[in-house]
């Protein structure tokens, strides 16, 4: 009885345009072993070195803060702080802009502050991150405003649920941004869960940008911060 062939044998040769494509692809994966991940997690505040932020300040406060050579930030220890003595005077931003991304961090501040993480956005000339990208409002204040309560996302909408920030607390942070849905948990508390292109108010703004945290006058801590990208 003649040897039967199995059909794989009898598969169709691949195609000049095809090995050219497996080869490059090969090639870029040798070259470029990071595109192998999936994912990679960013330590924003890595080697206790603020060298990857860059401070952007309020237009007003420009040529004073060059002059005197301002730093409202430092980092020690693992612990981004915020000096609250400069007032409300502007912005630390990331160097580095995400799209896609989890970013989680632990966020401390006394009774009266008001702060945010503010994401998606240009570098900072005019208006703010908080109107050319979003900013997840931290009070440790009473407003009986929602776009500015605790968990809001600033200007955009109020808190699904109502978290109360104890003072002098550590308290968990995270948001996760995917395309145009932004979701946050305050605490494990989900405060956000926004659709931007069914507001015609939002449905424009960027869908990569840069991470920031704000100097708006309070003593202001920050640890555990990381982003995800996905």
């Amino acid at each position: 009885m003649p040897q039967r062939i199995p059909s794989s044998q009898n598969a169709p040769m691949p195609s000049r345009r095809q090995l050219l494509g497996a080869c490059a692809s090969t090639l870029l994966l040798a070259t470029n072993p990071s595109l192998l991940r999936s994912s990679d997690t960013v330590d924003l505040l890595a080697g206790n070195d603020l060298g990857q932020w860059v401070e952007e300040f309020h237009a007003r406060h420009q040529a004073k803060a060059a002059a005197e050579k301002w730093n409202t930030f430092s980092l020690k220890d693992g612990v981004l702080r915020c000096d609250g003595s400069f007032g409300n005077v502007g912005f630390l931003r990331y160097k580095r802009e995400f799209c896609n991304f989890e970013l989680r961090a632990e966020v401390r501040a006394p009774a009266g502050c008001n702060n945010g993480i503010c994401f998606r956005a240009p570098t900072y000339t005019k208006p703010t991150p908080a109107h050319t990208g979003y900013e997840l409002q931290l009070m440790w204040m009473d407003t009986e405003d929602p776009l500015q309560q605790t968990g809001a996302l600033y200007s955009v909408l109020g808190p699904a649920k109502q978290v109360k920030l104890r003072p002098d607390a550590w308290h968990k942070v995270r948001i996760l941004a995917q395309s145009a849905h932004i979701q946050a948990w305050i605490d494990g508390t989900q405060v956000q869960d926004y659709h931007q292109d069914g507001n015609e108010a939002t449905k424009d703004r960027p869908l990569c940008g840069y991470v920031f945290v704000q100097n708006h006058g309070g003593d202001t801590e920050f640890r555990n911060f990381t982003v995800r990208t996905l």
